[in-house]
């Protein structure tokens, strides 16, 4: 995940990311970690290789849709 950052925000050339500034999504939604603590922090996901769970919540919106 910390080569997708990299390539996306460009911001690891002046060494403003750093390993420790990374937090595993399911961290914020845990309590395990805190969220932004500034306007200027950004959220980045590197969702690849989780087909799976695009496949589920497909296939609830597609069943919601049904039953409306």
């Amino acid at each position: 995940m910390y080569e997708s950052i990299r390539r996306f925000s460009g911001r690891d050339q002046d060494g403003d990311i750093s390993l420790n500034d990374l937090v595993e999504l399911d961290h914020g939604f845990d309590g395990s970690a805190t969220g932004h603590d500034s306007e200027s922090q950004i959220t980045v996901a590197d969702l690849a290789g989780i087909a799976v769970q695009d496949l589920i919540i497909a296939e609830v919106e597609y069943q919601n849709r049904l039953s409306n």
